[in-house]
C-alpha cells in the first residue's frame, strides 16, 4: 500500500492502521486513511466530503483521487462536482414536471 505510506509521511499524525472520524452536526462520517487521497489540508477535504450526500461520497472519493493525479486541489475538486451534481439534479427535475 504504498498510498497509505505517502500518506503517513505527509499527515504525520495519522496512522494507517486507524480510521479518521469526522463528525459535523448530526452526520458522522467514518474514512480510513488509505481511502482518501495524500493532501495537504485534510480537514478542508473531510469538510467538503462531509457535505456530500451518503449515496454519492463513493463518486466523491473518485473526484478526490481524480484530481490529486491530476495535481489539482482535491476539496476543490469536490466542491466543484458537488455543485455541478446540484444544477444538472435541478436541470432535470425542471425538464419533467
Amino acid at each position: 500500500m504504498a498510498t497509505g505510506s505517502l500518506f503517513v509521511i505527509q499527515n504525520k499524525q495519522f496512522s494507517p492502521k486507524r480510521p479518521k472520524i469526522e463528525s459535523l452536526g448530526s452526520v458522522s462520517c467514518l474514512y480510513t486513511v488509505n481511502d482518501l487521497p495524500p493532501v495537504h489540508n485534510l480537514q478542508k477535504l473531510l469538510t467538503e466530503l462531509s457535505k456530500i450526500e451518503r449515496s454519492l461520497r463513493a463518486e466523491a472519493l473518485q473526484v478526490a483521487w481524480l484530481a490529486h493525479l491530476e495535481n489539482r486541489n482535491a476539496a476543490t475538486a469536490i466542491n466543484t462536482w458537488r455543485r455541478r451534481e446540484r444544477r444538472h439534479v435541478k436541470r432535470m427535475k425542471t425538464n419533467f414536471t
